[in-house]
């Protein structure tokens, strides 16, 4: 399957990448690198991932990439592809990243 990215996922990667190198540096790149590890999973086995809590419609799953971080993501069938919703920081409100 491939995997597409939304725009605002994109952004949001590219946000914490640099957010987290300012803070602590290395820390951005181990994210970066982890997400990269967790992609490459996704290709092959989506549906390894836990569905996000309280979602029927669709197959919106989770991935944790570490322990701040999810990658929410969605498994488009019809289009062969996962989708990748957003990047949220676990310390954020949980169901938050649907209103963006």
């Amino acid at each position: 399957m491939r995997v597409r990215w939304t725009r605002h996922a994109a952004t949001q990667l590219l946000e914490a990448v640099a957010y987290l190198e300012q803070e602590r540096p290395g820390a951005g790149s181990r994210l970066h690198g982890k997400v990269r590890e967790i992609v490459d999973l996704l290709r092959a086995h989506a549906r390894v991932f836990p569905r996000v809590p309280g979602i029927d419609e669709g197959e919106v799953r989770r991935a944790l990439t570490g322990r701040r971080h999810w990658l929410i993501f969605e498994i488009d069938e019809r289009a062969g592809e996962v989708v990748i919703l957003s990047l949220w920081h676990s310390r954020r409100r949980p169901g938050g990243w649907r209103r963006r």
